[in-house]
């Protein structure tokens, strides 16, 4: 179907969702990034809470899925190769339960990566100033938040951002050449059922 007339249909939005949070938590991330193996221990991240919004028809009726990612830190190319992962076992109908929980494991498994347009830094928490903002001098510092802007933060984002990243899709055609391509490259099977590797043993 044309991208301006194709709608995700819910189950398959729920199945995606439900992927998604298999990344919650503390998980080793060697997969999801460069250089860096399961004996690394800088790889393991804590992925606080992840969200699959609805749906929203932007530039030329196509519809996107936004997606929210929150946590304490992230590796390089990280995000792109979660989402990346997640759509790639919607589109292959794998169980991704299974094919996410294997890529937190000791083995190499090659993961493809989305395109970067469209990532960006949706809010920076300063949970632990403001919790002890109280050892400040009164009257010297604020709590830094964002809520008394929410709905101008909320808007600008709906309505400058996501429409720059839409007709920027529409210009370039850049996810779906990516989906074009990378289903020509199914997921590993051999790599995703291969043995852990032995934990290193000290001397």
């Amino acid at each position: 179907a044309a991208r301006g007339a194709y709608r995700v249909p819910d189950d398959v939005l729920e199945r995606f969702r439900g992927y998604f949070k298999r990344y919650e938590g503390s998980h080793l991330f060697h997969n999801f990034t460069a250089g860096k193996s399961h004996q690394d221990s800088s790889s393991r991240r804590y992925m606080k809470a992840l969200h699959v919004n609805e749906p929203v028809v932007l530039a030329g009726g196509v519809q996107w899925v936004p997606v929210v990612l929150e946590g304490q830190s992230f590796l390089l190319h990280q995000i792109r190769k979660m989402v990346a992962l997640a759509i790639k076992c919607v589109r292959e109908g794998l169980d991704g339960d299974t094919v996410i929980d294997a890529c937190f494991e000791r083995r190499r498994v090659r993961l493809p990566m989305l395109p970067g347009d469209g990532l960006m830094l949706r809010e920076c928490q300063f949970t632990s100033f403001n919790r002890n903002k109280q050892g400040f001098v009164a009257g010297t510092h604020e709590p830094v938040e964002w809520s008394d802007y929410a709905a101008e933060l909320v808007a600008f984002e709906r309505n400058v951002l996501y429409e720059h990243i839409a007709r920027l899709e529409l210009a370039t055609d850049m996810y779906a050449r990516w989906a074009r391509q990378t289903d020509r490259y199914p997921l590993s099977r051999r790599e995703l059922h291969a043995p852990p590797a032995a934990p290193k043993k000290g001397p």
